[in-house]
């Protein structure tokens, strides 16, 4: 996504993330196997890192449902 966004582009994402929630994230790691294998999503991965891994910087974050298991993201990309 970062080699094709324009260079003041936006891209705009809704992910399902790791929980921060202990109990919830414990859920989700016994669960992602499961997810995985039935429908090919992974439930506990860590977008945030991810995004940024990606050169990608991230400009809005907010939690939209499930307490913070699906997030908002507005990312840019990186200068230089």
């Amino acid at each position: 996504m970062r080699r094709v966004c324009k260079p003041n582009g936006r891209i705009i994402m809704i992910e399902h993330v790791l929980s921060k929630n202990s109990l919830i994230a414990l859920w989700q790691r016994l669960h992602s196997p499961l997810t995985r294998w039935l429908v090919g999503v992974n439930i506990d991965r860590d977008t945030a890192g991810n995004i940024r891994k990606a050169g990608l910087k991230i400009i809005k974050e907010e939690n939209i449902a499930l307490k913070d298991v699906f997030k908002f993201f507005v990312c840019r990309p990186n200068k230089g």
